[in-house]
């Protein structure tokens, strides 16, 4: 990293926790995508005369099947974006042959165009759209090229936007890269993908009528690994409405089901549009470490705000920096005499990786939860909902969704490169109630790079396998060099909005002066020196987001 680059985020640590909070707050409160979607379209999606002229210039593209269904918008709005498309390798298959599809064009296909319910596929790849999506003009080309650059794709999705009564083109979604967990709660691919013509026709078999996309997605998936899953993140399919609501059909949960049970041997179930994961009797000892230090003001209500926890194995192994105030101390001799309770000294000036990796060395339980002694538990469920994913095959580590006490949003995920030293941010922070409410995002369980150590779930061999919490982090970044390094091993880092704390951050470290700066200051040294190379591509944040805001924004310069 050049050095002048790495002076400018020295130089911005000490401005950017309080100088962007209060604007970021008030942000928060509006749309999830903050900024004029009209202007990013002119700016970075709208083609050039030049770019097309290039298209139509190259040499033949991989032919596409189109197969169009009857569904609730109009079929000619669809059928004109096959006709404007920049390549003409396509040919198209009506599932009707009543005459729901009467369009001028049809009858200049010829043998490209074939009808009724036995599907006809010809070419290399599968389009499957309903009646009123409407396709970009490069939709086709863009699709053909990624699938022949990626030849170990079975499948490529695409971001998507909406087109409302007017044609005009509005909420865009910008996707993720492939995570397998945010598909079982919710298909964010279906409506906009393309399939390997082999792959489709071994997932569709001799069915009429034919499958839904998201059954024939869901058969792929089973059949393929999770690297077969490719994105293509530009904003190919325009769709005639947005659904009302994540789907949680009887069929989708059929086909989860047998999903997860061919992938992890397990059988899940659903608690509303939920996945639950069983777990397995008896449950598995959880250790909670709560590092602290003089605040009984913030330890006994999260101590008891744990009393009311469902889940019926776990400990709370308290790590006492040395404390010294009265009512502290109070509060550790009676805590010791609890039955879930134990209480280990160890005095060191600050270190929070070293008191985390102190207290799980103490710990009995084959499961560790980190926990901030300045949360409190809102949702008794809370640690059900984390260890049922943290015993999953390939997990790493679980996060939960975090809240200030006034309700706004603290951690819904951790994204590498966000934030105004370009190292790591909170995404979402502050989104109010009507956002969490309306943002399907803060709604689901999803794959992200890292979660804070505020409130994070892991089984303890693969706690040990990466090395703990690296200890030269002291104050700042150790989670998420946690989590990086637990994905670097193989493993998934999860968060799940179905635990939820309120959490009063960074309550009981105070401002950073002195010593604690120059720690500061070294952490993000480290930071830079160690995961420089990842701090923009974050996998699971779009490239067509930014990454300057924790409030998610529309990008001025796209990430490729």
């Amino acid at each position: 990293m050049p050095g002048d680059r790495f002076a400018n985020w020295l130089r911005k640590a000490l401005r950017w926790p309080t100088a962007r909070g209060r604007a970021a707050r008030r942000a928060a409160r509006h749309a999830p995508f903050h900024g004029s979607y009209a202007a990013w379209i002119d700016a970075n999606d709208t083609l050039s005369d030049g770019t097309r002229q290039s298209i139509h210039a190259l040499d033949a593209q991989p032919e596409a099947c189109v197969v169009l269904r009857p569904g609730r918008g109009d079929a000619h709005r669809t059928i004109d974006s096959l006709t404007r498309q920049l390549r003409g390798e396509w040919r198209l298959h009506l599932t009707q042959d009543d005459g729901a599809f009467d369009h001028p064009v049809l009858s200049t296909l010829g043998a490209r165009l074939t009808r009724g319910p036995a599907i006809q596929v010809e070419g290399a790849f599968v389009v499957v759209l309903e009646s009123g999506q409407v396709l970009a003009d490069h939709a086709l080309y863009a699709l053909g090229d990624a699938l022949a650059r990626e030849p170990s794709w079975v499948l490529a999705y695409s971001d998507e936007d909406v087109l409302d009564s007017r044609g005009n083109r509005t909420s865009p979604d910008f996707k993720p890269t492939w995570s397998p967990d945010a598909f079982l709660e919710y298909d964010y691919i279906s409506r906009s993908c393309a399939y390997r013509v082999d792959a489709f026709l071994a997932a569709v078999g001799d069915d009429q009528p034919l499958p839904t996309s998201e059954e024939i997605t869901t058969r792929i998936l089973a059949r393929h690994p999770d690297d077969s899953i490719g994105r293509v993140p530009s904003v190919l399919f325009h769709q005639p409405s947005k659904p009302l609501s994540i789907p949680a059909t009887s069929d989708r949960r059929m086909w989860i089901r047998e999903l997860v049970e061919q992938r992890e041997g397990t059988t899940p179930s659903w608690i509303g549009t939920r996945i639950h994961f069983p777990l397995p009797e008896p449950a598995p000892m959880v250790s909670i470490i709560i590092p602290t230090r003089d605040r009984a003001h913030h330890l006994g209500p999260c101590l008891q705000s744990l009393r009311g926890t469902t889940y019926p194995a776990w400990e709370a192994v308290i790590v006492d920096n040395g404390s010294t105030d009265e009512e502290t101390l109070q509060l550790l001799s009676e805590q010791e005499r609890t039955d879930r309770t134990r209480v280990v000294q160890h005095s060191i000036p600050f270190n929070f990786s070293e008191l985390n990796n102190y207290g799980a060395r103490a710990a009995t339980g084959d499961v560790l939860c980190f926990l901030n002694d300045d949360t409190t538990v809102t949702t008794d469920g809370w640690l059900d909902a984390m260890v049922e994913h943290a015993l999953r095959p390939g997990v790493g580590a679980v996060g939960a969704l975090l809240k200030y006490p006034r309700g706004d949003v603290q951690h819904a995920g951790i994204v590498i490169g966000m934030g105004g030293l370009g190292l790591a941010g909170h995404v979402h922070r502050f989104a109010d109630e009507a956002t969490i409410t309306h943002n399907w995002r803060l709604s689901y369980l999803q794959e992200y790079s890292a979660v804070t150590a505020a409130c994070v779930v892991m089984k303890r061999d693969r706690f040990e396998e990466v090395g703990g919490f690296d200890e030269r982090f002291a104050v700042c970044f150790n989670d998420v060099d946690l989590c990086l390094r637990l994905r670097d091993a193989g493993y998934r880092n999860l968060w799940t909005p179905h635990a939820v704390l309120d959490h009063h951050e960074q309550v009981s470290r105070g401002a950073r002066v002195g010593a604690a700066d120059r720690a500061y200051t070294r952490e993000v040294g480290l930071m830079v020196k160690r995961w420089g190379t990842l701090l923009e591509s974050d996998p699971h944040y779009s490239p067509n987001l930014a990454l300057s805001s924790e409030t998610p924004q529309l990008a001025s310069r796209l990430r490729r």
